[in-house]
């Protein structure tokens, strides 16, 4: 495997990874299509944002469904 993506090894075997530690509900769907976590991390790794900044605004756009 290529050692690049050998750390998403897995990644799916685990029922709660859209939601993380609840369940898979409409707002972690939804936050998942949006690729919210995709976007903070590229943001970051790209030097578009530090990695506070980032956070708040994934926060910012996980509320819009959390709140919604």
């Amino acid at each position: 495997m290529d050692p690049k993506i050998l750390a998403f090894q897995g990644f799916c075997d685990n029922r709660f990874w859209n939601g993380f530690k609840g369940p898979i509900t409409a707002a972690s769907g939804a936050v998942t299509a949006d690729y919210v976590n995709v976007d903070m991390i590229a943001a970051v790794t790209t030097g578009q944002a530090t990695a506070a900044d980032a956070a708040r605004q994934a926060e910012r756009q996980v509320l819009r469904y959390y709140k919604g």
